[in-house]
């Protein structure tokens, strides 16, 4: 009888010694993943810190180069510089671009009477030349006013272009523009956009 009282008891301890070893254990589990939710919420939180400062570095820098450019005065908007440099080094992070010295930018804000393409020479930070460029016509007459990514709808599309390679067309020399921005102009090549020399 003792002896059996006496297994009771330990049998019980053993129990309760085990529950409290899987309540420990859990504890710990519970702690550790608390840990694991603070580090990544403070890992979103330096990359969320990270991706402000650098929009906020090529901004400043955009505005840099636009003032030492005197780009105003050549009639290109700060804003549309703003939104082509963002853009530029986007590409690069990417390494979407492999001729990095050149970029060129359109600003249909402008009329088609304007010379509103200009082609940049990044490197020294000096604008190469002005030129005309037409819009498709489905976005408009002297202004280009609606956008399209669709095929068969004449309209020109916003966003970022990697030019290809070189061919001679109906047009005479010809550069085949590949669009980049998802949605926008992703359809460019299907739509067989491009840029050539044309007389005005």
């Amino acid at each position: 009888m003792a002896t059996l009282k006496s297994t009771t008891v330990v049998s019980t301890y053993i129990v309760k010694a085990k529950e409290a070893a899987v309540k420990t254990e859990a504890a710990t589990v519970k702690t550790e993943a608390a840990a694991v939710k603070t580090e990544a919420t403070t890992t979103l939180a330096s990359t969320a810190a990270y991706k402000t400062a650098e929009l906020r570095r090529v901004i400043n820098e955009s505005a840099v180069i636009y003032d030492n450019m005197d780009l105003e005065k050549e009639g290109l908007s700060e804003k549309a510089f703003e939104y082509a440099w963002r853009g530029y080094h986007n590409l690069l992070k990417k390494g979407t671009i492999r001729k990095k010295s050149v970029l060129s930018i359109c600003d249909f804000s402008q009329s088609s009477r304007s010379r509103r393409m200009y082609v940049i020479d990044v490197r020294h930070q000096r604008l190469l030349y002005r030129t005309y460029v037409a819009h498709g016509q489905g976005s408009g007459e002297e202004f280009a006013e609606t956008f399209s990514n669709e095929p068969e709808s004449f309209k020109s599309s916003l966003g970022f272009y990697v030019t290809q390679a070189t061919y001679y067309g109906h047009n005479g020399l010809s550069l085949r523009l590949n669009g980049v921005d998802s949605g926008y102009n992703d359809q460019a090549l299907k739509r067989r956009s491009f840029c050539t020399d044309l007389p005005m």
